[in-house]
């Protein structure tokens, strides 16, 4: 029973080596007829004194065996092995009385691998004639172990197995038994495919037979097919349901299914068409599908589109809104906006990028993000103001009276009303309020550049897509007048072939390049679709409508940019670069925020107006007369209510002073009006261990802005060089591009003369015409790339449009300080000619802040200053307009 427990605990293996490592020692333990080397080595190494005192405690312990005491027994041999854990002979005594002690009892002595298993202190201790005993049951066991063998019963085989073991002292053929069954029971499991798992352990042993295991089978398989009849019914019924249209029934009938079979395509494919249909309509479902090149965006049914279900509703103050615009109105003359106007022929750039920033929402998004900020703004700025609140209060009530004329205890009603307006005002508290609205100022700015910020990459996505539809265009044109010439090549090389005047080798070498060319062509045309598609795409635009662009000239001259300049205009009006200066100010401000809740705080909080309460109605003598305050004579008295509460930081704790004062009207009861005036002391102890918390935290917020600036700087270097680079690159491939271009077409021309004679073969002109197309195509990819590179640039500069393809100015004084000034000074002398003369001084004075250096500005100016004092002066009529 010790081996099967443990086996429980440990598994087969364990078992299985421990019999290995048995057979290999041979036994356990040294004979017990052969320790006397040992013990004499270890005796002689100890002290007399321990030697003498163990001799004796063996003594007594073997005394005490004898005399049955096995419990005293067990205690001097325990103390023994204590000090010499060593000592074979306290162990083989050890071991005997457990073996008397349990025959005593009327059981049988424990076995051998039972105490090989043990804590260590057991050891064999059968011996003599009991030896034929063990043999005989080892191997009644192992024939019982077969049998259960062959009946393919293996956990009954390999628990009499173990209990042959236990019998034997070698345990050879239990060792072998045991091989033997594992290798029988992993054939039978994969033959008769049954899972690895925990063996169970059955009482008989026919029920681990084949036959069971077959029936067990049958049962799984009926189960299995009761499962798959209900999963079917809920797929039928899900599709029934899917007709009638009640889509959500059926989304919830086909997850049924889908539970049970997560990994089937059908259900797979039925949900997605639930969803389709829900989404799209029946009429989603009926999709033709066969092939089609266009791509034609879904239409949602009413209510369905995520867009659209969910209008913005409005609340009471549109209402008013709306109201007051309508009597407005009313009163107004009728008036027409002319809305956006789309091309309906072609767009030309400029018009795909009004259009994507119309229709983009991230513009819109961002839009709203700018009026949230502009309306925080006005929201902080209103708590630097008092807070005015006006109040009326009615008040009706009875109380007991026992003024004079009446009886004790009398019941009188009264009335009473107040008119009073109440103040709170923050009269200082550090200017944290004022430092709120500058962050509040600093986060608008943010949000303001990372408009422009979305505005530069919508931009910069329209060109881009809008280049590359460009390039694809003019690539398939390209394309097409290659394969042209290359498929009147073929038909001359295929009428040859016909007649015998050019080998096979040649005729099938043109056909295949006429191939490739031909799959070249439709290339084009599905790279010109694609890129058709990103455009509509980029531009928000409905995909029904073909957009139709205009195809970009080559300029005549190309731009010469600096990289240092570009360096420059980007330090100075990059969107990510402003946004991370204006986030160090706004955690500045954090900052200082956070020290001013060290100040002094002083609030001011007051009730100022009058009131009056009074019996009604007066039916007594003394409301009209007597030593009393006349009743009947009371009004509006004045009464108010002012208050400062003062609160200074300490180090951690804070120390509050209140000062109120206050005036009260008489009431009904009280024939006079109160006045009072109350000071309070308070000393809140540690409370305010926050403020050094929030002071920390604005310094780490403060100096991570710092870093992400200088990161965002350095981000910024990198992408300008980027850009220049690539710029810098396609100069030199569009270069490149005309010198290939030019010079295949000569050697095209050459090669056309020397076919003419004959001198040429059909597949060399094929293959120079595919590469003259290849060079026309890197033509058409190099001003594309001369387009996109100078596109980056303008978004990493910050300024979309600051360098125009088309619009070249001499050197690098395109839309630079000079230019730009002369433009103000040509608006200047339009207005002086309508004689604007303050308006013309004013651009002039711009055009001088934009270029300090510009001569020009002083002499138009001095020209205003003459022709307005000779217009007024009415002597010079029409001098200065020259």
């Amino acid at each position: 029973m010790a081996v099967k427990s443990y086996l429980k605990t440990m598994g087969v293996p364990v078992f299985v080596a421990a019999v290995l490592l048995l057979s290999l020692s041979g036994k356990a333990f040294p004979e017990a007829e052969a320790p006397g080397s040992v013990e004499q080595n270890v005796i002689s190494s100890r002290g007399s004194e321990v030697s003498d005192s163990m001799d004796r405690n063996l003594e007594d312990a073997e005394q005490c065996l004898q005399s049955r005491n096995f419990g005293e027994a067990r205690d001097i041999l325990q103390k023994v092995l204590e000090t010499d854990s060593g000592n074979l002979k306290a162990r083989k005594m050890l071991a005997k009385l457990d073996q008397e002690e349990v025959l005593q009892q009327g059981g049988k002595a424990p076995s051998f691998f039972a105490r090989i298993f043990s804590s260590g202190k057991s050891h064999k201790a059968v011996t003599g004639n009991k030896k034929g005993m063990r043999i005989d049951r080892c191997e009644e066991y192992l024939e019982k172990a077969r049998e259960s063998l062959e009946e393919e019963s293996f956990t009954a085989a390999r628990d009499y197995a173990v209990k042959a073991a236990e019998y034997s002292d070698g345990g050879e053929e239990s060792r072998e038994l045991i091989l033997e069954i594992d290798k029988a029971e992993g054939l039978f499991r994969e033959k008769y495919n049954v899972p690895p798992g925990k063996n169970r352990r059955f009482r008989r042993p026919e029920l681990t037979s084949a036959e069971e295991y077959i029936r067990e089978r049958q049962k799984y398989e009926e189960r299995k097919k009761l499962e798959d009849l209900v999963v079917r019914e809920n797929i039928i019924r899900s599709r029934e349901l899917l007709e009638q249209g009640n889509y959500k029934k059926a989304r919830k009938t086909a997850y049924k299914a889908w539970k049970k079979i997560p990994y089937d395509t059908e259900v797979a494919i039925l949900i997605a068409n639930i969803n389709k249909a829900f989404l799209l309509g029946p009429e989603g479902l009926e999709t033709d599908l066969s092939e089609s090149n266009e791509l034609i965006e879904p239409a949602f049914p009413g209510g369905k589109d995520p867009m659209e279900m969910y209008p913005k509703t409005d609340g009471f103050g549109d209402v008013a809104g709306s109201l007051i615009k309508g009597v407005k109105d009313f009163f107004r003359k009728e008036t027409f906006e002319m809305g956006y106007e789309y091309p309906t022929l072609e767009y030309s750039l400029d018009d795909c990028v009004e259009v994507a920033l119309i229709m983009n929402r991230r513009m819109k998004f961002a839009e709203e993000q700018v009026k949230l900020g502009e309306t925080r703004i006005w929201e902080l700025r209103r708590k630097l103001f008092p807070d005015v609140a006006l109040k009326v209060e009615k008040s009706f009530g009875k109380i007991a009276d026992s003024t004079t004329g009446a009886q004790d205890g009398a019941t009188r009603h009264y009335q009473g009303a107040k008119y009073m307006a109440e103040v709170k005002h923050t009269v200082f508290d550090g200017f944290g309020t004022y430092y709120e609205v500058k962050q509040a100022q600093a986060n608008l700015e943010v949000i303001k550049m990372e408009k422009a910020r979305i505005r530069n990459d919508i931009v910069e996505e329209t060109k881009r897509a809008y280049y590359n539809l460009d390039k694809t265009k003019k690539a398939g044109r390209v394309q097409k007048k290659i394969a042209s010439r290359i498929s009147e090549l073929y038909e001359v090389a295929r009428k040859a072939y016909e007649k015998g005047l050019v080998p096979a080798v040649e005729y099938l070498k043109v056909k295949g390049l006429n191939m490739q060319t031909e799959f070249q062509t439709i290339s084009s045309g599905r790279d010109q679709d694609l890129a058709h598609l990103v455009l509509t795409q980029a531009m928000n635009a409905d995909p029904d409508r073909p957009v139709q662009i205009k195809e970009l000239k080559r300029p005549s001259e190309l731009l010469q940019i600096g990289l240092q300049n570009c360096y420059n205009l980007a330090v100075a009006n990059s969107p990510d670069l402003k946004i991370k200066e204006k986030t160090i100010d706004y955690y500045n401000f954090e900052r200082e925020m956070s020290k001013a809740k060290g100040w002094p705080k002083v609030d001011f909080i007051g009730n100022f107006g009058k009131a009056i309460e009074n019996y009604q109605p007066m039916r007594y003598a003394a409301d009209w007369g007597g030593t009393n305050p006349i009743r009947a004579h009371r009004g509006l008295s004045p009464e108010w209510y002012a208050g400062i509460k003062g609160s200074v930081p300490l180090g951690g704790s804070t120390f509050e002073y209140n000062y109120v004062r206050e005036f009260w009207a008489p009431t009904v009861s009280a024939f006079r009006g109160s006045e009072s005036a109350t000071s309070y002391f308070t000393l809140h102890l540690l409370d305010n261990l926050a403020y050094f918390t929030g002071v920390q935290e604005s310094e780490v917020g403060f100096e991570r802005s710092k870093y992400e600036y200088q990161k965002a700087k350095n981000d910024l270097a990198m992408q300008v060089k980027t850009a220049y680079f690539k710029y810098r690159k396609a100069l030199l491939q569009m270069d490149v591009a005309v010198a290939q271009v030019e010079h295949q077409k000569m050697f095209v021309a050459v090669l056309e003369e020397r076919r003419k004679f004959g001198e040429m073969d059909l597949s060399r002109l094929v293959e120079e015409y595919i590469k003259l197309g290849e060079h026309e195509y890197g033509e058409v990819h190099g001003d594309s790339e001369y387009y996109i590179s100078i596109t980056e640039i303008n978004k990493a500069v910050g300024v979309m449009g600051y360098f125009h393809p088309w619009e070249t100015v001499s050197g690098e004084r395109q839309r630079s300080a000079a230019f730009l000034a002369e433009k103000y000074l040509m608006m200047a002398r339009a207005e002086l000619v309508r004689k604007e003369f303050e308006n013309a001084r004013n651009l002039v004075v711009q055009a001088a802040d934009v270029d300090e250096a510009n001569d020009e500005a002083k002499s138009l100016l001095g020209m205003i200053d003459r022709s307005e004092a000779l217009h007024r002066e009415g002597k010079g009529s029409g001098r200065y307009s020259q």
